[in-house]
């Protein structure tokens, strides 16, 4: 899947534009932008006449409706791959349609209903052996637990520990003194 193809149709229809203009708005160089026209017109997603001489404009024509084309592609993706691997794509300009469709596709992936904007239904595949925090020890409950449980501190796979109900901490002496963000009661 390309983002420079999906964004060129998002920022230029049918029409005339100075190869500058095209490259500005897919945030490539000039001559890199014509390679890829060249590129996308051998594939057959367009058409273009390169406006020959300064000042003339380049004529650009689409073939085929890049959004639509691109999003059956991803819900392929996301049907077959993993999240993380179509996590960039999920992420691009989408119209609401669209992005709605890619919704309905992972929630069928993963098993999750969200029926209102303020209610999400996750069925339970597994019993959790429990809820409270201190004898989490199942991955299951640990889950549970980190999803409704809110901690001082969150360590990350690189031991790097940042806040999470605590904006930081200081030793003073024998005693550790935590800092809460503001709001936070404990």
């Amino acid at each position: 899947m390309d983002a420079y193809l999906f964004r060129l149709w998002k920022e230029c229809r049918d029409g005339a534009y100075t190869i500058s203009d095209m490259a500005e708005a897919i945030h490539l160089s000039p001559k890199q932008t014509k390679r890829h026209l060249a590129r996308w017109q051998e594939e057959g997603w367009l058409t273009y006449t390169s406006g020959r001489g300064r000042g003339n404009l380049t004529r650009l024509e689409w073939l085929r409706h890049v959004e639509r084309d691109l999003a059956k592609q991803l819900l392929d993706r996301i049907e077959k791959e993993s999240v993380e691997a179509v996590t960039n794509q999920l992420e691009w300009d989408w119209s609401p349609a669209q992005a709605g469709r890619f919704m309905r596709q992972l929630e069928k992936k993963f098993g999750y209903v969200q029926t209102s904007s303020d209610a999400l239904i996750i069925p339970r595949r597994r019993h959790f052996l429990t809820t409270h925090p201190l004898e989490a020890a199942d991955i299951h409950s640990a889950h549970l637990v980190q999803n409704v449980f809110n901690r001082l501190f969150m360590i990350d796979a690189s031991g790097e520990v940042t806040g999470e109900l605590a904006h930081h901490y200081e030793w003073q002496g024998n005693t550790l003194v935590l800092f809460l963000r503001k709001g936070v009661r404990f």
